[in-house]
């Protein structure tokens, strides 16, 4: 049977303040799990006289914390998580996330922290546009796919902008008479590095057309970076070209 456990922005304000820490936790504890409740919110961070404060006055990371802390306790086999690193320290929301990993049951968690879903998530919606797309991969993934669908629509309005056929235009301004030596060499010596550069850029372009295949790179940030490089390159290079050309026509 399903049991469903909500952690909500603002969970920690629904703590009881009367009580004290251990109080919180021991209250809920069963069992075995009594005889670890010191244990369990020693991970939490809540040790030695921390236990004994009253939840009213502890501070806000202490309620978030302390507010997780006795959700992961409850018997719960779903839990739907809004946000739950709001209010967390770095050292908190690594306990979160080592509980998280550790955690049987099953986690839906709505978040924009993208470092703290990265090694948790085995799926994602992505909430875009009015849609619902569900992604079955990590975050890195994720973010890889974004990447390169944005490259993607760049690619078509930069496109837009240029000439038709530049093997056409080359070929036309370099057959035309009245160029120095000087400047036909460097056009020639532009023109291979636009060659060679297409190729480069060519095979990139391949490669993004494959999502899975990005999604399986190592380091896909490093892949998108120096796709870049190579297209800002071709970019100055063709500028270049254009000048030499058109001043000496």
């Amino acid at each position: 049977q399903v049991s469903i456990g909500y952690f909500e922005q603002d969970q920690e304000e629904k703590l009881d303040t009367r009580k004290t820490v251990f109080e919180t936790i021991d209250d809920l504890a069963a069992g075995e799990i009594r005889k670890q409740v010191r244990g369990l919110l020693g991970s939490f961070l809540f040790r030695g006289d921390e236990i004994d404060k009253k939840v009213s006055v502890l501070s806000g990371g202490e309620r978030a914390r302390l507010a997780l802390c006795k959700l992961l306790l409850e018997p719960y086999n779903v839990l739907l998580l809004d946000e739950p690193t709001n209010h967390l320290d770095l050292r908190s929301k690594d306990i979160l996330k080592r509980a998280i990993q550790e955690y049987e049951g099953t986690v839906i968690m709505v978040s924009h922290d993208r470092d703290f879903m990265q090694g948790i998530c085995s799926r994602l919606f992505e909430f875009r546009d009015t849609r619902v797309k569900e992604h079955l991969c990590d975050i890195e993934g994720f973010v890889a796919l974004r990447t390169q669908e944005r490259m993607q629509e760049q690619n078509v309005l930069k496109q837009k902008s240029k000439p038709a056929d530049r093997t056409k235009a080359i070929a036309s301004v370099t057959s035309t008479g009245g160029v120095t030596t000087e400047t036909a060499n460097k056009i020639k010596k532009i023109e291979q590095q636009l060659e060679t550069l297409e190729a480069e850029i060519k095979i990139k372009e391949q490669l993004l057309q494959n999502p899975e295949a990005i999604s399986s790179l190592e380091n896909a940030d490093d892949f998108f970076k120096s796709y870049e490089v190579l297209k800002n390159k071709h970019e100055r290079l063709w500028s270049e070209w254009e000048s030499l050309s058109l001043s000496n026509r």
